[in-house]
């Protein structure tokens, strides 16, 4: 049985590092309006905002920012927090557990970043959405350099990974992208890239 759940965590990693649909580049000047970054990650996807724009919850979640961008993701607790080659946590990956919301302070987006202009009622409704994907407490969990993790109110599984997470923030901000289903990063940039005002770095 744990020998099925690795290879299955392992194809499901390399299935989601094959190249994915891409919007349209942008046009001069995108990314300034209302709207959120989604990043791809290889089999990993996370959304950023820029620390202007956040509400006081997640600009405290955040630290002192500066300049650039607030990048918000999902994951594993153990897998997450893993620190080196830790073999236990790559092969327990597969197994449900507690999860953690990463917060990574960024001076710069990386490449392929994708702008998905939103209304106002969809950014407030998509920073109540990560806002609440924390723990009441608020303590971080660990502290390492830009990133800060925090204890997640959901837990993690293969039916709800942090592509499932990233999904669900955009529909709950107004976007018509579905959850269900999606477990890798073409699921989310598959959707994504048919969105008419949507557009790549």
């Amino acid at each position: 049985m744990m020998r099925r759940l690795v290879a299955l965590f392992l194809a499901i990693l390399l299935a989601g590092c094959a190249s994915a649909p891409r919007p349209l580049p942008c046009d001069p000047g995108a990314g300034t309006g209302l709207g959120v970054w989604l990043l791809d990650r290889g089999w990993h996807t996370e959304l950023a905002l820029p620390p202007g724009s956040l509400e006081p919850a997640l600009l405290g979640l955040a630290g002192r920012p500066g300049a650039g961008f607030v990048a918000f993701g999902f994951g594993k607790r153990d897998f997450v927090l893993a620190e080196g080659p830790d073999l236990a946590a790559w092969l327990t990956g597969p197994i449900p557990g507690p999860a953690v919301v990463e917060v990574t302070t960024r001076p710069w987006l990386p490449d392929g970043a994708i702008w998905l202009p939103l209304s106002q009622q969809g950014l407030a409704a998509l920073q109540g959405f990560l806002a609440a994907s924390v723990t009441p407490d608020l303590a971080p969990v660990r502290v390492h350099g830009r990133q800060s993790f925090f204890a997640a109110t959901r837990g993690y599984s293969l039916n709800f990974t942090c592509n499932t997470w990233v999904a669900e923030a955009l529909a709950v901000a107004g976007l018509p992208v579905r959850a269900d289903g999606v477990r890798l990063t073409r699921g989310v940039l598959g959707q994504v890239a048919r969105l008419p005002r949507a557009c790549a770095v």
